[in-house]
């Protein structure tokens, strides 16, 4: 049971949260798409693909079938470019194609990089030591570590994701709260067709995949104090309760019509209007914005003379300190 409550929460882990409260989205910096990037739009039907292969796109007239607009950037340095895709990594078919110069950036592109490196030989250990964390100290019981009112809550919405009292006793409350967000999601959506998902299968044979974080990003979790670990864990309860199975409904609207002052407005609303996280803020957000940065300015600034097509958790290119700002900061102009 360990090892399958741990996949479930390794091939579903999500950071989509963003915005403080207090704080709003910079939205010189993270307007998606709205400028030069749609230049690159095409009526061609044909793509040619880094393989030297041509590729059909077929786009109807039908606004849905013409693509999703998604949250999408570039940035230009020398002869290295970077495209970048902020994602969802659960969705519905509807989502998809993407709208068409999206899916030719992505056929041109030498190189897909995700959050974190999927193919990584280290990736076995990494799961190992996640699994691990997940647990507490033997002898130690979840109820021990969250209010009396929060555990019996958690009781009551156990069933309504197929588990028991023995399946989350002895785990960490952030492990309880990335557990049940994971399954509730899987109620209305699918991780099979999120957006890494989605370009995974579309890749070319050239094409190699990278990882942007040298840490794999659920470790962090295990950093923040008990007090944070209950309110997330508290949040999740209270959208079960209240048996919100499309809670990202609005959200992927927003993000396939490309709008990204409403998203960043939704993120803020929905997930950082809470004071109580500051540490949960700087440990998935501020700090992982800034190592995925680091990491898109050394493609840039790189020897190879490629083309990257980054995709990564939506809500980090909005906000304070987000993606988008700190590579301005850096000097490099994004469209």
């Amino acid at each position: 049971m360990k090892y399958y409550i741990a996949l479930i929460i390794l091939l579903s882990f999500i950071i989509i949260a963003g915005c403080t409260e207090n704080e709003g989205p910079d939205t010189d910096s993270a307007v998606a798409h709205e400028t030069d990037v749609e230049e690159e739009k095409s009526d061609d039907k044909h793509v040619d693909t880094k393989d030297g292969k041509q590729q059909t796109e077929n786009q109807p007239d039908n606004k849905a079938k013409n693509g999703s607009e998604g949250l999408f950037w570039k940035t230009i340095n020398g002869k290295n470019t970077v495209y970048m895709l902020g994602s969802f990594h659960a969705g519905t078919e509807e989502m998809y194609p993407m709208n068409s110069y999206i899916e030719e950036a992505f056929l041109r592109s030498d190189y897909l990089v995700l959050e974190y490196d999927l193919t990584s030989d280290e990736l076995e250990t990494a799961f190992s030591k996640f699994t691990e964390l997940q647990y507490l100290e033997e002898g130690e019981l979840l109820e021990e570590h969250i209010s009396e009112e929060l555990y019996k809550d958690i009781q009551e919405v156990l069933p309504q994701v197929e588990l028991t009292d023995k399946d989350i006793q002895n785990m960490k409350p952030w492990s309880v709260h990335l557990l049940l967000e994971q399954l509730w999601t899987q109620v209305k959506y699918d991780y099979n067709v999120g957006v890494e998902e989605y370009f995974i299968d579309k890749m070319s044979g050239s094409m190699v995949l990278k990882g942007l974080e040298a840490e794999f990003p659920p470790f962090v979790y295990d950093q923040l104090p008990e007090e944070e670990q209950e309110e997330l864990l508290r949040w999740t309860v209270h959208v079960i309760k209240e048996g919100n199975e499309a809670i990202y409904d609005e959200a992927i609207s927003y993000w396939m019509d490309g709008d990204s002052q409403a998203f960043a407005n939704w993120v803020k609303d929905t997930y950082f209007s809470n004071d109580n996280l500051p540490e949960f803020q700087r440990l998935l957000l501020t700090e992982r914005n800034e190592e995925v940065a680091e990491s898109i300015i050394g493609f840039l600034e790189g020897d190879e003379e490629s083309t990257y097509f980054v995709i990564a958790g939506a809500a980090h290119f909005f906000g304070p300190e987000n993606i988008i700002q700190l590579l301005q900061d850096k000097g490099f102009e994004v469209e």
